[in-house]
């Protein structure tokens, strides 16, 4: 249903002329937010793999197995949403100052689709050198 909301507004927005506007809302904390989502819809991806296709194993060994994998994932994206709460609560509503510049919203939203990127991408070698 979000998803579904999200792209009726940025048609409507879009055919009003007013699509910038709303892409600068919504990407300081949608690029964390989407993210965090497909991260979340993978882990549950990774129960049902192991239920549909246990391999050599029993159902309930796989299960154990992709169950640690994925709770991790899970947990890992609670501190995704809990900065993409605070970002779209505090930050993505602001008509004033640097935050009413839809320029700085969309730097905004970059800055930290980047620094997530970064994040999970040299996470596991910061992680492994330690």
């Amino acid at each position: 249903m979000n998803g579904m909301m999200l792209g009726a507004f940025i048609g409507i927005g879009g055919s009003h002329g007013r699509l910038v506007d709303l892409l600068a809302v919504v990407a300081p904390h949608g690029v964390l937010e989407l993210s965090a989502i497909f991260i979340a819809a993978g882990a549950g991806l990774m129960l049902a793999h192991a239920l549909i296709d246990p391999g050599d194993r029993l159902r309930k060994d796989a299960l154990k197995v992709a169950a640690r994998r994925a709770v991790k994932m899970a947990l890992g994206t609670v501190p995704m949403f809990v900065v993409a709460g605070l970002v779209e609560g505090l930050l993505s509503p602001q008509v004033g100052g640097p935050f009413g510049d839809n320029a700085f919203r969309l730097l905004l939203g970059f800055v930290i689709g980047a620094g997530m990127w970064l994040y999970l991408l040299a996470g596991d070698v910061i992680v492994a050198r330690r």
